[in-house]
Formats: C-alpha cells, sequence, structure tokens
C-alpha cells in the first residue's frame, strides 16, 4: 500500500465522519451521549483455521479476521518488518506494549478500531457514531508526526473538525 492511498482512506474516514456531524448538526436533534469504544483484544490463529484469527470483546468473538495482512498493516506492520525478520508479535511487543515503547496501549486500541470500521458492518452498527467521534481525538501522549502510521491514524489532530 502507498503512502497517497493510505492518506487517501483516512480522507475519506475524516470526510465522513464531518458529513455525518453535519447531517446530526442539521437535523437539530441533540447528540445522545455515547457509550465509548471498549478495549478490544485480537487472538490470532493457527494454521488449521481458515480464517486469520479473530478481535474478542468481553472474551467473546466481535469479529473474524479474513484478511491477515489488512489486519497487520493496520496494526503497522508492514511487509518491511516482515521482510526484516521480525515477527508480528515482536513487532507489537516493541511497536505499543513494551515500557517506553515509541506507542501507547491507545495507539493501539485506535489502529484496531480503525480497522474494525472499514471491516466490520458490526463495529459500524455498534460504534460507528463513537468512531466518529473520535475523529481528530488523539488521546497518546506519543504522537510522532514523523512517523507515517502515526500521520494517517484517524484520531491524528490533523483530522479533527
Amino acid at each position: 500500500m502507498t503512502g497517497s492511498s493510505k492518506s487517501a482512506g483516512a480522507d475519506e474516514m475524516a470526510t465522513e465522519s464531518s458529513h455525518a456531524k453535519s447531517r446530526r448538526v442539521a437535523a437539530g436533534s441533540p447528540a445522545a451521549p455515547l457509550a465509548p469504544i471498549p478495549a478490544f483484544k485480537y487472538k490470532l490463529a493457527d494454521g488449521r483455521q481458515s480464517h486469520y484469527g479473530c478481535i474478542l470483546l468481553e472474551d467473546q468473538v466481535f469479529h473474524c479476521i479474513s484478511d491477515g495482512d489488512a489486519f497487520f498493516a493496520a496494526l503497522g506492520y508492514t511487509g518491511e518488518f516482515r521482510k526484516s525478520g521480525l515477527l508480528l508479535d515482536e513487532f507489537l511487543w516493541e511497536r505499543y506494549q513494551r515500557q517506553g515503547a515509541p506507542k501507547s496501549a491507545q495507539c493501539l486500541q485506535a489502529q484496531i478500531a480503525a480497522y474494525l470500521h472499514r471491516h466490520s458492518a458490526k463495529f459500524q452498527k455498534t460504534f460507528g457514531r463513537a468512531y466518529d467521534e473520535t475523529i481528530g481525538k488523539c488521546l497518546s501522549d506519543r504522537i510522532d508526526n514523523g512517523d507515517d502510521h502515526c500521520l494517517q491514524c484517524p484520531r491524528h489532530p490533523q483530522f479533527a473538525y
């Protein structure tokens, strides 16, 4: 995936949420309080399963991952990391989970939510409005404008409306 297509996707998400907000304001109805997007976990599948794993909500399967590469890319694990020999679990530990990691646990959750927003109708139906409200509102203390993946995150402040 090239940088321009990533940017286009993020721009589309920002535009979608702006339109959604405009419709709510135009309708004149006050926005109901939104339930926050919960913390999701992921579980990678073993080779005997037909899908690549699943995303869990409260230990229940919320979404089956049918395209592992799309999920891994959403977390920032690119072909470059794969070619370097860095395994996905090692990458996630180094990028999001170890003490002093360059990205935070909030960043990992934002990336999982962005993946679900693109790939799960159930997520869109259940948390779509709440997701729209997170566009441009990063809660992490580790915003890095030199990191392409961070810059493409829909919660990056550049997408604030």
